[in-house]
């Protein structure tokens, strides 16, 4: 089982940036809807909660 995680880590490692990337570049209503349901539900919030500390710096 440990070495599933790992596998799944070492993906996520290599996805993740890439992934991230793409949305830099995308329009968030050309991106899939899984993908949009996942940034309203679990990104928008994140950001938000960033940017409100970066602001009160």
């Amino acid at each position: 089982m440990q070495a599933q995680h790992e596998r799944v880590e070492t993906t996520l490692d290599a996805a993740v940036p890439a992934w991230t990337e793409h949305l830099g570049r995308t329009p968030p209503s050309a991106l899939p809807a899984p993908v949009r349901d996942i940034w309203h539900v679990i990104g928008r919030p994140r950001y938000a909660r960033h940017i409100s500390r970066v602001r009160a710096v």
